[in-house]
């Protein structure tokens, strides 16, 4: 997958190992840092990768360290309120040309001036690289229904519709397979994505709840919300 594609797309293969968030709190500094840290630890789970060591502490999932609550503090500063957009900015566009996309950044990287530009600069076009992927989500679906009619006749409206969000042939990401099986009340469809969807909005959720709005079920949106302790 290129890198265009994750940024576009989303967490389109979420971790399957769990993160332990830590604990939320009403802090807004708090949870900033809070937000900052579960999001690194699921840019960090997606990518198969071992959480880094702050400063070589003990990694406690109970209690915030001092570097996510001074990356916390600087962000509120410069007035970012989308802490899981900085961070998979920095994940999709932060690490070295020609290394892996599995390379993670480094955390005292995400307390640079480059970083706070590099989120500016990719956050502008986030947007409309969300749209676009909806675009191509529905054009996918619409041509997956299109071959399944012409390949199986004999099937109702709605096995065709299953068997075309169930098919990995048809390039759509968990969260819009999740969407469309919700819309049609296809319960095992929507089961069965709802663990990935979740993930992918997660990365994104600001940008998605905006440009998705017609898509995302209410319930999802409310999911995330309490989980990230915000309005959606």
């Amino acid at each position: 997958m290129t890198e265009q594609a994750i940024a576009v797309g989303g967490l389109q293969h979420p971790p399957t190992e769990e993160v332990e968030p830590v604990r939320a709190c009403a802090n807004p500094t708090q949870n900033m840092a809070r937000r900052l840290h579960d999001a690194y630890q699921r840019e960090c789970a997606w990518r198969r990768l071992r959480v880094e060591k702050v400063r070589s502490a003990v990694y406690s999932s109970k209690e915030l360290q001092p570097f996510w609550l001074k990356l916390a503090r600087d962000l509120i500063l410069q007035e970012c309120d989308n802490p899981e957009r900085f961070m998979h900015v920095q994940f999709c566009y932060g690490v070295p040309t020609g290394t892996t996309l599995a390379t993670c950044p480094f955390t005292n990287s995400l307390q640079t001036t480059e970083a706070y530009k590099r989120y500016r600069r990719q956050s502008t076009r986030m947007d409309a690289h969300l749209a676009q992927d909806l675009q191509s989500n529905c054009r996918s679906f619409d041509y997956g229904m299109m071959d399944t009619r012409a390949s199986y006749p004999h099937k109702s409206e709605r096995e065709a519709w299953d068997f075309v969000l169930l098919n990995k042939l048809y390039d759509m990401s968990p969260l819009f397979r999740y969407c469309i099986a919700h819309s049609e009340h296809l319960a095992s469809t929507t089961r069965l994505h709802y663990d990935e969807a979740l993930q992918q909005l997660l990365s994104d959720p600001q940008g998605y709840a905006k440009v998705w709005k017609d898509v995302i079920p209410r319930q999802l949106l409310d999911t995330v919300a309490n989980i990230l302790q915000t309005k959606l």
